[in-house]
């Protein structure tokens, strides 16, 4: 369906570039225009989101190991020495406030009114004569040093070009004024359902460019339930998207098509 769509379009196939969530999506659509199209031509351009985000935020990701001996070099440099932890205690609690700070930015949340807002938070957990324990105590200190291990790591990692998928996110949002400027391809967004804030950001000043558009992995007959938890996100951007609100949508409807269904007994779990 989206192969057919995309080739009926009025661009080139040269002068188009499709975006689809995941690797293994880019070699079943590949496969999928092969099959319609009849003639030469020069293929059209189909990566990932995470591919996309890369090449737009020019930033390279990061394993998680990696980002943790990053994260520690900054740590060691922002805590005072009485309170450093061996690595290998680090590494316990670390992974959880790297994706927090994924988590911020991904979804383009102000980092310095947040940990204003939990400092401030904290002030009053701690706020009393009530004696604290050590761990209550460390937990406080620790809570404190989180907005400058923020903003060293982030700045470190811009640096070096390197970074996590929220960094890459939020890199790529500030990219975007530039990028929409340059001669750019038309983009097709397919196959996509519940995004970030930051991929709402991108798609919908894409489409305000008039240098995208967007194919959703939907069913009508899920778009038209209101109640159908498949379709919440979609009928959701077509309320708060100020281009789609003037759209009427439009999805396959296949789910409620006659269906032949085969079972298939196996004799062990694999």
């Amino acid at each position: 369906d989206v192969a057919k769509k995309i080739l009926a379009s009025q661009y080139e196939m040269d002068q188009v570039k499709i975006i689809v969530p995941s690797i293994r999506a880019v070699n079943f659509l590949k496969e999928s225009l092969k099959k319609r199209i009849d003639q030469p031509l020069i293929a059209p351009e189909i990566i990932s989101i995470s591919q996309f985000i890369n090449e737009l935020s020019e930033i390279d990701a990061l394993s998680n190991l990696d980002l943790s001996y990053i994260f520690y070099g900054e740590y060691l440099k922002h805590t005072p020495k009485e309170d450093q932890e061996p690595f290998n205690s680090f590494y316990g609690w670390a992974p959880i406030l790297l994706q927090e700070f994924n988590e911020i930015d991904t979804q383009l949340v102000n980092s310095e009114e947040l940990f204003s807002f939990m400092n401030a938070l904290g002030d009053i957990e701690q706020w009393g004569s009530q004696e604290k324990g050590e761990l209550s105590k460390r937990h406080f200190k620790l809570q404190a040093l989180v907005p400058k291990y923020y903003d060293a790591l982030y700045k470190i990692l811009v640096k070096n070009q390197k970074g996590y998928a929220g960094l890459q996110l939020r890199e790529a949002v500030k990219n975007l004024g530039l990028y929409c400027q340059s001669k750019i391809p038309h983009h097709f967004f397919v196959g996509f359902n519940a995004l970030s804030k930051a991929e709402e950001t991108i798609i919908q000043e894409l489409m305000a460019e008039g240098k995208a558009e967007i194919l959703w992995d939907l069913d009508q007959s899920f778009y038209k339930d209101p109640h159908h938890s498949a379709g919440h996100f979609i009928r959701q951007y077509y309320q708060q998207w100020y281009l789609l609100k003037r759209e009427k949508p439009e999805f396959p409807d296949l789910f409620s098509a006659p269906k032949q269904i085969e079972i298939i007994s196996t004799a062990k779990n694999n």
